[in-house]
């Protein structure tokens, strides 16, 4: 037998129980983002989310026929 455990809010809210309860029962679980395992889950497969809003915003700044206008106002947004 193993766990499942998929993404809603309710089961992330509730992580750390999750994984103790399944730790208790000697049950193996897998779940579907890396927030989980970093709440104590044994593993997560899945795609990483950061990694595709990086992505998007990538693909956004090259597509984008005025990405420089958006990269100079974003440098002078950080500028003190």
């Amino acid at each position: 037998m193993a766990l499942y455990v998929d993404a809603n809010p309710l089961m992330l809210s509730n992580i750390v129980r999750i994984s103790i309860l399944a730790v208790g029962a000697r049950l193996p679980t897998s779940y579907i983002a890396r927030e989980y395992v970093q709440g104590g889950g044994l593993l997560a497969y899945g795609p990483s989310f950061a990694g595709i809003y990086r992505r998007a915003g990538d693909f956004f700044l090259d597509a984008h026929p005025f990405a420089a206008v958006f990269e100079i106002q974003a440098e002078n947004v950080n500028r003190p």
